[in-house]
């Protein structure tokens, strides 16, 4: 009779209960990340553009552009007051990582977004785009290179 153990020793419950709890923390801190980095990073100002265009904020809305497209983007983001525009998801699209250390162009940064659309002045039901949105960062700041959806 052989004896046919297992090479494999199940680990020990203190180790499978320390593993579980580093996991849980991981995954805290990385939520946690991700939501503080949405409030300040690229994305921002694309959420805070339709927040202020839904209030009727004008001033808002302008605000998140680039201060030298303000002007001219003017009549469209006035047009477009009142309408609701919801994020249904988004994503920013830039250089890798290995780019940004090897110290490769940061340009061309853009944030991909899924939005509804549900216009004020007219009866029409929803509608959506998918879209990639250029944005800059100005002076630790980031803007909108154009109001989303103008032509």
């Amino acid at each position: 009779m052989s004896d046919q153990r297992s090479p494999l020793k199940p680990l020990p419950l203190h180790l499978v209960m320390l593993l579980g709890t580093i996991s849980a923390v991981v995954i805290v801190i990385g939520f946690w990340a991700d939501r503080s980095a949405r409030a300040e990073g690229p994305e921002s100002p694309l959420n805070t553009y339709a927040t202020a265009l839904g209030r009727g904020d004008l001033a808002g809305a302008i605000d998140q552009l680039a201060p030298d497209v303000r002007s001219q983007s003017l009549p469209f983001v006035q047009m477009q007051l009142g309408n609701r525009y919801t994020i249904l998801e988004s994503a920013v699209r830039g250089p890798s990582l290995l780019d940004r250390w090897w110290g490769r162009s940061t340009d061309d940064i853009s944030v991909a977004a899924t939005i509804e659309v549900q216009e004020a002045q007219t009866g029409n039901p929803p509608w959506r785009i998918t879209d990639e949105f250029p944005v800059e960062q100005i002076a630790g700041r980031w803007y909108l290179l154009k109001p989303p959806l103008e032509p």
